[in-house]
């Protein structure tokens, strides 16, 4: 389903770690398991982006990357994104902001 321009808006998730691969692979994980449980639920419109690297890609020895997501910023979305984040996350991972 596509956004709506007008009324999307754009969310960033971001994933830390110590090995880029792993990194990268748990930001697309994320996207996947996302947009398979929305899938699910067709009144939420969705896009993910793919992953990216964030602006400054290694800081403190750790690798950043960010995934970003257009959608509505309705009750529909935000009970959707909950279901993806478990407690063994750092919380940089469980962080959003628009």
């Amino acid at each position: 389903m596509s956004v709506p321009v007008r009324s999307a808006r754009s969310w960033s998730v971001g994933f830390i770690g110590d090995q880029e691969g792993a990194v990268f692979f748990a930001a697309q994980r994320f996207g996947a398991l996302l947009g398979q449980h929305a899938a699910q639920k067709p009144i939420i419109p969705l896009r993910i982006l793919r992953p990216a690297p964030i602006n400054i890609t290694m800081l403190n020895n750790k690798f950043r990357y960010k995934l970003t997501l257009k959608c509505l910023t309705d009750a529909a979305f935000r009970a959707l994104v909950p279901i993806h984040w478990t407690p063994t996350m750092p919380k940089s991972c469980r962080t959003m902001r628009p």
